[in-house]
Protein backbone atom coordinates (compact mmCIF):
# COMPACT_ATOMS: atom_id res chain seq x y z
CA UNK A 1 0.00 0.00 0.00
CA UNK A 2 1.12 3.43 -0.92
CA UNK A 3 0.92 6.82 0.55
CA UNK A 4 3.32 8.66 -1.19
CA UNK A 5 2.02 11.90 -2.33
CA UNK A 6 1.53 13.69 -5.54
CA UNK A 7 3.93 16.61 -6.16
CA UNK A 8 2.86 19.00 -8.35
CA UNK A 9 5.42 22.57 -9.30
CA UNK A 10 4.08 25.59 -7.49
CA UNK A 11 3.48 27.25 -11.00
CA UNK A 12 1.11 24.81 -11.82
CA UNK A 13 -0.73 24.44 -8.66
CA UNK A 14 -1.10 28.24 -8.90
CA UNK A 15 -2.66 27.53 -12.80
CA UNK A 16 -4.52 24.90 -11.53
CA UNK A 17 -6.32 27.70 -8.65
CA UNK A 18 -6.95 29.84 -11.14
CA UNK A 19 -8.97 27.71 -13.23
CA UNK A 20 -11.27 26.65 -10.74
CA UNK A 21 -11.22 29.87 -9.36
CA UNK A 22 -12.26 31.04 -13.16
CA UNK A 23 -14.89 28.17 -13.37
CA UNK A 24 -16.69 30.04 -10.55
CA UNK A 25 -16.81 32.96 -11.84
CA UNK A 26 -13.99 34.45 -10.05
CA UNK A 27 -10.92 35.67 -12.22
CA UNK A 28 -8.04 35.93 -10.21
CA UNK A 29 -5.07 38.45 -11.01
CA UNK A 30 -2.94 37.46 -8.73
CA UNK A 31 -2.71 41.12 -7.15
CA UNK A 32 -5.29 41.03 -3.90
CA UNK A 33 -7.67 41.44 -2.76
CA UNK A 34 -8.83 38.16 -0.99
CA UNK A 35 -6.85 37.04 1.84
CA UNK A 36 -5.93 32.81 2.20
CA UNK A 37 -5.26 31.56 5.34
CA UNK A 38 -4.77 27.66 6.53
CA UNK A 39 -5.65 25.63 10.01
CA UNK A 40 -3.99 22.54 10.52
CA UNK A 41 -5.26 19.71 13.08
CA UNK A 42 -2.62 18.53 15.37
CA UNK A 43 -4.80 15.90 17.31
CA UNK A 44 -3.31 12.56 18.07
CA UNK A 45 -4.87 11.15 15.58
CA UNK A 46 -3.30 12.89 12.51
CA UNK A 47 -0.12 11.58 12.96
CA UNK A 48 0.12 9.91 10.14
CA UNK A 49 -1.00 12.29 8.25
CA UNK A 50 1.85 14.18 8.81
CA UNK A 51 4.10 11.58 8.31
CA UNK A 52 3.19 10.74 5.17
CA UNK A 53 3.50 14.11 3.65
CA UNK A 54 -0.51 14.82 3.34
CA UNK A 55 -0.48 17.87 5.63
CA UNK A 56 2.54 19.17 3.34
CA UNK A 57 0.53 18.88 0.09
CA UNK A 58 -2.71 20.44 2.06
CA UNK A 59 -0.11 23.14 2.88
CA UNK A 60 1.40 23.60 -1.07
CA UNK A 61 -1.72 23.58 -2.85
CA UNK A 62 -3.07 26.46 -0.36
CA UNK A 63 -0.16 28.29 -1.22
CA UNK A 64 -0.95 27.89 -4.81
CA UNK A 65 -4.23 29.12 -4.46
CA UNK A 66 -3.39 32.09 -2.40
CA UNK A 67 -0.74 32.66 -5.02
CA UNK A 68 -3.24 33.16 -7.37
CA UNK A 69 -5.30 35.52 -5.38
CA UNK A 70 -2.81 37.88 -3.61
CA UNK A 71 0.52 38.73 -4.82
CA UNK A 72 2.82 38.41 -1.73
CA UNK A 73 3.38 34.65 -1.97
CA UNK A 74 2.85 34.33 2.30
CA UNK A 75 -0.17 33.20 4.51
CA UNK A 76 -0.60 32.86 7.60
CA UNK A 77 -1.07 29.46 9.48
CA UNK A 78 -1.97 28.28 12.84
CA UNK A 79 -1.90 24.35 14.24
CA UNK A 80 -4.79 23.62 16.77
CA UNK A 81 -5.33 20.72 19.05
CA UNK A 82 -6.55 21.16 22.65
CA UNK A 83 -5.71 25.20 22.09
CA UNK A 84 -4.02 26.74 19.16
CA UNK A 85 -0.32 27.66 18.37
CA UNK A 86 0.64 30.85 17.87
CA UNK A 87 0.89 32.48 14.11
CA UNK A 88 3.47 31.32 11.78
CA UNK A 89 3.79 32.06 8.61
CA UNK A 90 4.47 30.21 4.85
CA UNK A 91 5.76 31.84 2.12
CA UNK A 92 7.09 30.62 -1.53
CA UNK A 93 10.45 32.97 -0.79
CA UNK A 94 13.17 31.02 0.34
CA UNK A 95 15.01 32.90 3.35
CA UNK A 96 12.67 35.87 3.43
CA UNK A 97 12.46 37.42 7.16
CA UNK A 98 8.21 37.95 7.03
CA UNK A 99 6.76 40.06 9.70
CA UNK A 100 3.94 41.57 10.35
CA UNK A 101 4.37 44.40 12.64
CA UNK A 102 2.97 43.90 16.11
CA UNK A 103 2.06 40.43 15.63
CA UNK A 104 4.13 37.66 17.55
CA UNK A 105 4.99 35.66 15.30
CA UNK A 106 7.73 32.36 14.48
CA UNK A 107 10.31 34.66 13.07
CA UNK A 108 12.97 32.36 13.66
CA UNK A 109 11.58 29.36 11.56
CA UNK A 110 12.88 29.50 8.00
CA UNK A 111 9.11 30.67 6.17
CA UNK A 112 9.75 28.86 2.80
CA UNK A 113 7.65 26.09 1.99
CA UNK A 114 9.74 23.23 1.28
CA UNK A 115 9.74 20.84 4.06
CA UNK A 116 7.93 23.28 5.83
CA UNK A 117 5.69 21.30 8.01
CA UNK A 118 8.04 18.81 9.66
CA UNK A 119 10.05 21.97 10.93
CA UNK A 120 7.18 23.54 12.10
CA UNK A 121 4.78 20.95 13.36
CA UNK A 122 7.46 19.17 15.49
CA UNK A 123 7.62 22.27 18.08
CA UNK A 124 3.54 21.82 18.72
CA UNK A 125 2.49 19.38 21.27
CA UNK A 126 -0.59 16.79 19.95
CA UNK A 127 -3.33 17.45 21.53
CA UNK A 128 -7.50 16.97 20.98
CA UNK A 129 -9.59 18.75 18.34
CA UNK A 130 -10.95 22.33 19.77
CA UNK A 131 -12.10 23.78 17.05
CA UNK A 132 -13.32 27.30 18.71
CA UNK A 133 -9.74 27.82 19.54
CA UNK A 134 -8.76 26.94 15.65
CA UNK A 135 -12.24 29.11 14.34
CA UNK A 136 -10.94 32.08 16.22
CA UNK A 137 -7.76 32.45 15.78
CA UNK A 138 -7.70 33.70 12.46
CA UNK A 139 -10.79 36.15 12.97
CA UNK A 140 -8.49 37.38 16.02
CA UNK A 141 -5.59 38.40 13.50
CA UNK A 142 -8.09 39.88 10.79
CA UNK A 143 -9.70 41.94 13.63
CA UNK A 144 -6.28 42.86 15.25
CA UNK A 145 -4.96 43.87 11.34
CA UNK A 146 -7.59 46.13 10.53
CA UNK A 147 -8.07 44.45 7.13
CA UNK A 148 -10.90 45.33 5.20
CA UNK A 149 -10.32 42.14 2.50
CA UNK A 150 -12.53 39.06 3.17
CA UNK A 151 -10.18 35.87 3.83
CA UNK A 152 -10.65 32.27 3.26
CA UNK A 153 -9.61 30.13 5.83
CA UNK A 154 -8.61 26.59 4.90
CA UNK A 155 -9.51 24.35 7.86
CA UNK A 156 -8.08 21.30 7.98
CA UNK A 157 -9.45 18.58 10.19
CA UNK A 158 -9.49 14.66 10.50
CA UNK A 159 -12.43 14.93 12.69
CA UNK A 160 -15.33 15.83 14.51
CA UNK A 161 -14.59 18.70 16.94
CA UNK A 162 -14.83 17.58 21.18
CA UNK A 163 -17.68 19.69 21.44
CA UNK A 164 -20.62 20.10 18.56
CA UNK A 165 -21.97 22.68 20.58
CA UNK A 166 -18.84 24.55 21.75
CA UNK A 167 -18.13 24.83 17.86
CA UNK A 168 -21.74 25.41 16.38
CA UNK A 169 -21.75 28.32 18.80
CA UNK A 170 -18.58 29.40 17.63
CA UNK A 171 -18.98 29.30 14.11
CA UNK A 172 -22.28 31.27 15.00
CA UNK A 173 -20.48 34.48 16.57
CA UNK A 174 -18.22 34.67 13.74
CA UNK A 175 -20.95 34.58 10.85
CA UNK A 176 -20.84 38.29 10.43
CA UNK A 177 -17.21 38.31 9.79
CA UNK A 178 -15.78 38.55 6.70
CA UNK A 179 -14.11 35.03 6.63
CA UNK A 180 -15.11 31.82 5.85
CA UNK A 181 -13.85 28.73 6.91
CA UNK A 182 -13.75 25.86 4.17
CA UNK A 183 -13.77 22.63 5.86
CA UNK A 184 -10.69 20.15 4.28
CA UNK A 185 -11.48 16.77 5.96
CA UNK A 186 -9.24 14.31 5.85
CA UNK A 187 -10.60 10.41 5.50
CA UNK A 188 -13.60 8.90 4.10
CA UNK A 189 -17.06 9.14 5.45
CA UNK A 190 -18.60 6.10 6.73
CA UNK A 191 -15.74 4.39 7.49
CA UNK A 192 -14.94 3.24 11.15
CA UNK A 193 -12.36 6.29 11.10
CA UNK A 194 -14.82 8.82 10.22
CA UNK A 195 -18.50 6.77 11.43
CA UNK A 196 -21.52 8.15 9.43
CA UNK A 197 -22.23 10.84 12.66
CA UNK A 198 -18.78 12.32 11.72
CA UNK A 199 -19.56 12.52 8.15
CA UNK A 200 -23.00 14.01 8.61
CA UNK A 201 -21.50 16.73 11.06
CA UNK A 202 -19.55 18.06 8.86
CA UNK A 203 -22.38 18.24 6.41
CA UNK A 204 -24.54 20.10 8.67
CA UNK A 205 -22.59 22.83 8.74
CA UNK A 206 -23.75 23.78 5.63
CA UNK A 207 -27.38 24.41 7.47
CA UNK A 208 -26.41 25.27 10.85
CA UNK A 209 -29.05 27.66 12.50
CA UNK A 210 -28.66 31.39 13.83
CA UNK A 211 -25.78 32.77 11.49
CA UNK A 212 -25.92 35.95 9.75
CA UNK A 213 -24.25 34.06 6.92
CA UNK A 214 -23.77 30.46 5.97
CA UNK A 215 -19.93 30.96 6.27
CA UNK A 216 -18.50 27.35 6.22
CA UNK A 217 -18.77 24.23 3.79
CA UNK A 218 -16.75 20.66 4.55
CA UNK A 219 -14.87 18.85 1.39
CA UNK A 220 -14.20 15.33 2.28
CA UNK A 221 -10.65 13.99 0.35
CA UNK A 222 -10.85 10.30 1.68
CA UNK A 223 -8.42 8.27 2.84
CA UNK A 224 -4.68 8.30 2.59
CA UNK A 225 -4.00 6.65 -0.58
CA UNK A 226 -7.27 8.63 -2.12
CA UNK A 227 -5.56 11.99 -1.24
CA UNK A 228 -2.34 10.99 -2.35
CA UNK A 229 -3.64 10.89 -5.83
CA UNK A 230 -6.36 13.42 -5.45
CA UNK A 231 -6.14 15.63 -8.75
CA UNK A 232 -5.13 19.44 -7.60
CA UNK A 233 -8.38 20.91 -9.28
CA UNK A 234 -10.81 18.41 -7.26
CA UNK A 235 -9.31 20.14 -4.12
CA UNK A 236 -9.98 23.70 -4.90
CA UNK A 237 -13.42 22.66 -6.71
CA UNK A 238 -13.99 21.33 -3.09
CA UNK A 239 -12.86 24.45 -1.18
CA UNK A 240 -14.20 27.19 -3.41
CA UNK A 241 -17.81 26.06 -4.85
CA UNK A 242 -19.39 27.48 -1.99
CA UNK A 243 -16.93 30.56 -1.30
CA UNK A 244 -16.74 31.98 -4.20
CA UNK A 245 -20.42 30.99 -5.45
CA UNK A 246 -22.21 31.69 -2.28
CA UNK A 247 -20.73 33.52 0.56
CA UNK A 248 -17.79 36.41 -1.27
CA UNK A 249 -20.82 38.05 -3.10
CA UNK A 250 -22.48 38.55 0.09
CA UNK A 251 -19.38 40.10 1.47
CA UNK A 252 -17.89 42.36 -1.88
Amino acid sequence: MTHSMMKTPMAVLKKEAQISLAKHNLHADGKGGIKVRLVLDHSGSMHRWYEHGAVQRLTEQVLGLAAALDDDGTIEVWYFGSGVSEMFKVSLHPTVAVKTPGVPANDELDPYYVGWVNRSHKRIPWGSTNYPAGLKAPVDFQRATGEAEPSLVIFQTDGGPDDRVAANSMLRMLSSDNTFFSFVVFGEKGTEEHPTDVGEYMDSLDNLTGRVRDNASAFFTGGLNNYATLPDSEVYDGVLGEFVGQWLPQVL
